[in-house]
């Protein structure tokens, strides 16, 4: 029973092993196109390695009746749009919305003090949400790693 234990954790840790070695390294963030990365369609390809879009923030929170996801309970939640877009309305309440960003708490002040249209370069990776009170249609998130506010473009 023992020499049966012992092949099993032999196993278990050569297959552990061997997956580490093959996981790849990230690159350095890359600027990325704002609309692929926020998009259903494209975002999954950009939950493993951080890339760097450019965006204009939109406002703080969520927008009315959203509920956030539990990973993000003790995360800052705003929204941001990409440059020269104003947002879209929300189906049922018809409220302006922009795509949804999250922030370590840590970080947020440099977003609450911000105002609409302030450009800021992010960088970050997605997760997509699926919850069964949007039967099952996904929300893109963008995890923010790291924000720098852009100087005002006259």
């Amino acid at each position: 029973m023992k020499k049966l234990f012992l092949l099993i954790m032999a196993v278990v840790l050569t297959v552990s092993v061997n997956a580490q070695r093959g996981r790849t390294p990230c690159p350095d963030p890359v600027e990325a196109n704002y609309n692929r990365v926020m998009s259903e369609t494209f975002a999954s390809e950009y939950t493993q390695c951080p890339v760097i879009i450019t965006a204009e923030f939109f406002t703080n929170g969520f927008p009315r009746n959203f509920i956030s996801p539990r990973r993000f309970r003790n995360k800052h939640i705003f929204q941001c749009v990409n440059i020269g877009e104003s947002g879209r309305a929300m189906p049922v309440t018809g409220e302006m919305a922009g795509d949804y960003f999250v922030i370590d708490r840590a970080q947020a002040e440099t977003v609450i003090n911000l105002t609409r249209g302030d450009r800021v370069r992010l960088t970050g990776v997605t997760y997509i949400h699926r919850s069964m009170a949007g039967a099952f249609i996904p929300t893109v998130f963008f995890i923010v790693q790291k924000i720098e506010v852009l100087a005002e473009v006259e």
